[in-house]
């Protein structure tokens, strides 16, 4: 072991499923190795900022946007922009030099690992997707270890240092009691099944819009209680466009305590982003995804379809969104053979030992 504290930086960033991987690792990170000094690199008007410093992590700022697309003189701004924030890396690298970087993905890693390459840092590299990131997919031949949570991706990244483990997620996840997640959330434990309904870390107009046409049909139909999270983007022009929520729908602006309301929930309406899918094996939660239809490489189509085509859920195109096919999806998966069938589905793809894995290997180069 290195005889001082090695110096270990997370990044990664845009979207919770770049975020929350590099936090749950850096948690890891403090336990395996406590005397180690841990740094955030990102973007200062990123969620990162803000998740990362509640952590207590420190936080060092540099800004990269994503590529313009087609031809425009946003070219020349964007490569100029990188070049800043490389040379912003190389100079935190040079005065602070870290023993191993371990990224997410996210186009703010570029600069970061671009530094790396420069002055020979080993860096890990974990892909939380089904399809790696263009980042991941840049970078990949230099790392010293690369992760993913999903088998494809380590046919896109083609190395031997590519190993499969599963997304790091919050410990807690799947340990909660039913009726007493129930008891916490609704007051008592109630009579129908629970619906729970989420569309990301930043929200979903378009399942919110659904999802408030047919709560009523939910509840009237299948006898469900519905549990919503709006999205702080976009709750307060829905508090303003659904005033009235009722006993069977309780819409909230973010779930703060998600293990808990996975607990209670008997079927998930959702977004198809990694992590998600990852909390939701590990609370063995059947789920209706609804990919997010612009996502980078059409990644969120390729994570949902990993689950349907197991067994553990079904899928919902965004353009068919809508009170009537959401009510139907739901029924579909409620029905109680299928529900069992689709939970053990779900269970089955858990990988609980997903954190302690990557946390131990970047800490083996560490301390190397």
């Amino acid at each position: 072991m290195t005889s001082q504290a090695p110096h270990i930086v997370l990044t990664g960033g845009g979207t919770g499923g770049h975020i929350f991987p590099a936090l749950t690792v850096g948690a890891a990170l403090r336990q395996q190795l406590p005397e180690a000094q841990i740094d955030y690199v990102g973007q200062p008007t990123g969620l990162e900022f803000e998740r990362a410093t509640k952590a207590g992590f420190p936080f060092t700022r540099i800004t990269f946007s994503g590529m313009p697309r087609g031809l425009t003189w946003r070219w020349a701004a964007w490569l100029l922009q990188g070049v800043i924030a490389t040379g912003t890396m190389l100079c935190r690298f040079i005065g602070k030099r870290p023993k191993v970087v371990f990224a997410t993905g996210g186009y703010v890693t570029a600069p970061v690992l671009a530094a790396c390459v420069v002055l020979g840092i080993s860096y890990v590299l974990h892909e939380p997707d089904a399809m790696p990131g263009l980042v991941n997919r840049l970078f990949c031949r230099w790392a010293a270890a690369i992760t993913c949570a999903f088998t494809p991706a380590t046919q896109v990244l083609g190395t031997a240092k590519t190993t499969v483990t599963g997304n790091p997620v919050r410990t807690d996840i799947g340990t909660v009691d039913k009726a007493a997640a129930q008891q916490l959330l609704f007051g008592s434990a109630i009579s129908g099944p629970c619906v729970l309904v989420m569309g990301g870390s930043q929200g979903a107009a378009s399942i919110n819009q659904a999802v408030a046409n047919g709560a009523e049909g939910l509840h009237s139909t299948l006898g469900a209680t519905v549990l919503h999270q709006v999205g702080a983007k976009h709750w307060q022009r829905f508090k303003e466009e659904h005033p009235s929520p009722s006993a069977y729908y309780q819409p909230v602006a973010f779930i703060e305590d998600m293990p808990t309301a996975l607990a209670a929930a008997n079927v998930v309406l959702c977004r198809s982003g990694s992590i998600t899918l990852s909390e939701l094996a590990m609370a063995g939660v059947p789920a209706v995804l609804v990919p997010y239809p612009h996502a980078a490489a059409n990644h969120q189509y390729k994570n949902a379809m990993a689950l349907v085509n197991d067994g553990a859920a079904v899928l919902l195109a965004d353009r068919d969104l809508s009170a009537e096919t959401v009510i139907s999806h739901i029924e579909r998966v409620l029905t109680p053979e299928a529900n069992a069938a689709m939970r053990k589905r779900m269970q089955q793809r858990a990988l609980p030992q997903a954190t302690e894995t990557i946390a131990s290997r970047v800490v083996a180069i560490a301390c190397d």
